[in-house]
């Protein structure tokens, strides 16, 4: 195959996985550790930051709990572990602070149930479904 020689302004496209006939100038195959911008052309991706472990022994996680996250806005982010039993954990993502979590129901009896349900295979009308790992 012969060498190609071309030009290309920006590389603000994105990725594409269509063979190079039918990219448009600036898209790449692949991409790593670099952001594009159309305001500011290709950008290094912003690195992480330690914040605190979750597993250190003053704010115990579960490893067998179901992790989520709450974002509301800028100065309010979280990450939170429901474990097996229910129990509902919340972390601030910008201290590492545990937060208390108020239960206005008074039982986890919901959330259990949401383990039942989703850590096991499910029949539904004949079909089996088994949970993501």
């Amino acid at each position: 195959m012969a060498n190609v020689t071309q030009t290309i302004p920006n590389l603000t496209q994105g990725i594409s996985q269509q063979p190079d006939e039918y990219k448009v100038p600036g898209q790449v195959s692949d991409m790593t550790n670099a952001l594009p911008d159309i305001t500011q052309g290709l950008l290094k991706r912003p690195a992480g930051k330690f914040v605190a472990s979750l597993s250190d022994g003053t704010n115990n996680s579960t490893t067998n709990g179901r992790w989520f996250h709450y974002y509301r806005d800028e100065n309010e982010q979280y990450i939170g572990q429901i474990a097996q039993n229910g129990v509902l954990k919340m972390w601030d993502c910008l201290t590492g602070a545990e937060k208390t979590v108020v239960n206005a129901i008074g039982n986890n009896n919901y959330l259990e149930i949401f383990f039942f349900l989703f850590s096991e295979k499910l029949k539904f009308d004949g079909c089996q479904f088994a949970p993501e790992n």
